[in-house]
């Protein structure tokens, strides 16, 4: 395996990890309304993320999460539609240059990897912020009919 080949891993491995986690806040209210704010770089896991923490925030507290509303913005320097075209194209660069090398072309999968690892750097900071609000209310039993 060349250096080159080798500092590319490792600058993918490196984007990877630490895009792998939303960063999350629960911030409850003094008035019973609670607040998640949500972090991450793609729009979806940010949702995600911050929706989760309000249920394991009230699951915690054996009650259920009752939503009032949530919004996500997209945050980053460079515009939205460039940031989204240039990962698509990252990961294709990425994904053509594994092919290039699985067929033994290492000089064509160097350039294309190293395309894809440096898009994928540029694009790396979790830009969507998603805040959820919320309060924590007892649950209601439910009870099962048979019959």
């Amino acid at each position: 395996m060349s250096a080159t080949t080798k500092i590319i891993i490792l600058a993918t491995v490196a984007v990877v990890i630490a895009g792998c986690t939303a960063s999350v806040r629960v911030m409850p209210g003094a008035d019973g309304t609670n607040r998640v704010v949500a972090r991450d770089i793609e729009k979806h896991k940010a949702e995600k993320a911050a929706f989760r923490a309000a249920v394991h925030y009230c699951d915690d507290r054996g009650m259920e999460a009752v939503f009032i509303g949530d919004t996500v913005r997209y945050e980053g320097s460079m515009d939205e539609d460039r940031r989204n075209a240039v990962r698509r194209q990252s990961a294709a660069a990425s994904a053509v240059g594994s092919i290039a090398r699985a067929s033994e072309h290492d000089d064509a999968a160097d350039i294309l990897e190293s395309a894809g690892a440096a898009g994928s750097a540029m694009t790396s900071g979790k830009d969507y912020r998603a805040e959820v609000r919320f309060v924590c209310e007892q649950r209601l039993l439910r009870v099962s009919q048979s019959g």
